[in-house]
């Protein structure tokens, strides 16, 4: 598992999921699960250069106060299909 990437946006942890969303869409990624009580979005990429068989990633929203969220994305790569 590679390191997780953590930043800070200022923005409402409302608003910071809803982008999130929408960017995992637009990826083509697709998302897994949703638990807006504990703010953390589940999703499974597709195949790429370092992971055959795409990843599972996790996104952990933070308020840190009403207009900045602590975002940490974090992954492991899916077991390859024999």
């Amino acid at each position: 598992m590679a390191d997780p990437v953590i930043v800070q946006f200022n923005r409402s942890i409302d608003k910071a999921m809803k982008e999130s969303l929408i960017a995992i869409s637009k990826l083509g990624y697709s998302t897994t699960n949703i638990d807006k009580e504990y703010h953390i979005i589940n999703f499974e990429t597709g195949p790429s250069m370092y992971s055959f068989s795409g990843q599972n990633m996790s996104i952990f929203f933070t308020k840190i106060d009403m207009n900045t969220v602590q975002i940490n994305i974090c992954g492991t790569r899916k077991p390859q299909s024999r």
